[in-house]
């Protein structure tokens, strides 16, 4: 697919199963994330329950199935010095290479500016 079929928007609730697709494979394969625990869909659903308002999440959905994920925000251990965001970025296995990250990134960078993130 090309990346004119994919839609980019705000993650809502309903994508946490789509999330908890696109992330245990990555985790399984222990490539491109320190995660090492497969998640749950109750535990991907608190997270976003409990994401913070001022950070920004994006998803990147082809078709009916989201194949991309991306989330900025303040770090929890690290000391406030400016507002400055830590990002998550996560693609389907099957779907690395294909523009997704930087869809995600289109959507996401500028929002967390207008949320007061710095570079």
């Amino acid at each position: 697919m090309t990346r004119s079929r994919l839609e980019v928007r705000e993650a809502i609730l309903a994508d946490a199963a789509g999330m908890v697709a696109v992330l245990n494979p990555i985790i399984a394969a222990g490539i491109y994330s320190a995660m090492q625990t497969p998640l749950t869909l109750a535990a991907q659903i608190e997270y976003l329950e409990l994401f913070p308002a001022e950070g920004v999440f994006s998803v990147a959905i082809e078709g009916e199935r989201l194949v991309g994920l991306q989330s900025i925000e303040e770090p929890i251990d690290h000391p406030k010095r400016g507002k400055r965001g830590e990002i998550s970025t996560f693609v389907a296995l099957d779907r690395r290479g294909a523009g997704i990250g930087g869809a995600l990134a289109e959507r996401t960078l500028p929002l967390a500016k207008k949320q007061g993130y710095r570079g």
